[in-house]
């Protein structure tokens, strides 16, 4: 995300192109291609919503700025935590435990704040571990 606010909330703010801005405000609603990496952000950091801002200058001042906010997705979490993708977060943590251990980083700190970790993220430490990562 692009910034926290408060306990519950995250932000992602773009400033596009005009046209760009211009569908966005069309739509009134969060694009489709932000939509899974907010909800993997809320997912990620345990937030309950995320405010998706649009910000182009060269429009009048009142189409300047948009901003929708947005709820976790349950079921789309589940999907996500239960789906392929922990097996390509297990080959990411792999390939970064790889490049570590190029560069003589044999040790790392994963700190979740005493908080479990789970789905793509355990995955993701899994890999590394596997690599040859000491946590």
């Amino acid at each position: 995300p692009d910034g926290l606010v408060g306990k519950d909330g995250l932000v992602e703010i773009k400033c596009p192109n005009t046209t760009t801005h211009l569908d966005y405000l069309l739509a009134d609603q969060v694009p489709t291609e932000y939509y899974k990496q907010m909800q993997m952000q809320l997912w990620v950091t345990d937030r309950e919503w995320c405010d998706f801002i649009s910000y182009d200058p060269r429009m009048p001042e009142k189409k300047r700025l948009m901003v929708v906010r947005t709820h976790r997705n349950k079921e789309l979490i589940n999907q996500i935590e239960n789906g392929k993708t922990c097996k390509a977060s297990e080959l990411v943590g792999l390939l970064i435990g790889k490049r570590l251990l190029e560069k003589n980083i044999q040790k790392v700190v994963f700190d979740k704040k005493n908080k479990p970790y789970h789905g793509r993220i355990k995955a993701l430490a899994e890999g590394a571990r596997k690599a040859g990562l000491i946590f």
